[in-house]
C-alpha cells in the first residue's frame, strides 16, 4: 500500500473514533418526554434538545399493533419509551 492509502486508513481510524453513537454520547435519563395526547394517543419527544432539532415521535397504541411516526435522529434509543407506553 503506498502512502496514500495509509494516510486514508489513518484518517478513517481518526473519523471512527470521533463517531457518536448513543453509547458514546453524554445523555441525561431520562432523555425523551413524553405527553399523552389521547386515551391511545401519546407524543414522545427529545426533552434536552431544542425543538427545531430534536425528534418527533407519535404512537397510537392499538389493540393487536401499535403504530409508531418517527422523525428525528434518535440519540438515545427510544423503544424501551414506546413499550412502557404502548404496554402500560
Amino acid at each position: 500500500m503506498g502512502s496514500g492509502g495509509a494516510h486514508r486508513t489513518a484518517a478513517l481510524e481518526a473519523r471512527q473514533s470521533l463517531t457518536l453513537t448513543p453509547e458514546t454520547l453524554p445523555v441525561t435519563d431520562p432523555w425523551y418526554g413524553t405527553k399523552q395526547i389521547e386515551l391511545r394517543l401519546w407524543s414522545v419527544t427529545e426533552a434536552h434538545l431544542h425543538s427545531i432539532s430534536a425528534a418527533n415521535i407519535f404512537l397510537v397504541a392499538g389493540e393487536g399493533q401499535d403504530l409508531v411516526t418517527f422523525g428525528g435522529i434518535e440519540i438515545a434509543p427510544v423503544i424501551d419509551v414506546l413499550r412502557k407506553l404502548a404496554n402500560p
